[in-house]
């Protein structure tokens, strides 16, 4: 996770969610479609990660698809380190 940090300041990533998902509204519904381990991805180092992916809906786009990447920080916690909407 470092790596995405390192990546991805977090005025970034703030600036990306505030302009790709505010537009869509508000969450209506978010289901878990898929959630699969993977031990690597692509342009980041190999390691423990699990893509995720939601069929969701929001108030301005009624069927979307989510993908969340989650993998360890060095504390030992799992955090986001991708988000992607289609």
């Amino acid at each position: 996770m470092p790596f995405f940090q390192a990546a991805v300041p977090q005025a970034s990533w703030q600036d990306s969610m505030e302009k790709f998902r505010r537009p869509l509204g508000d969450l209506i519904s978010r289901k878990l479609k898929s959630a699969q381990p993977v031990t690597q991805m692509p342009g980041a180092p190999d390691g423990d990660y699990v893509v995720m992916q939601f069929d969701t809906s929001f108030a301005n786009k009624k069927s979307a698809i989510e993908t969340v990447t989650v993998g360890p920080k060095k504390d030992g916690q799992w955090k986001a380190s991708g988000y992607f909407i289609k």
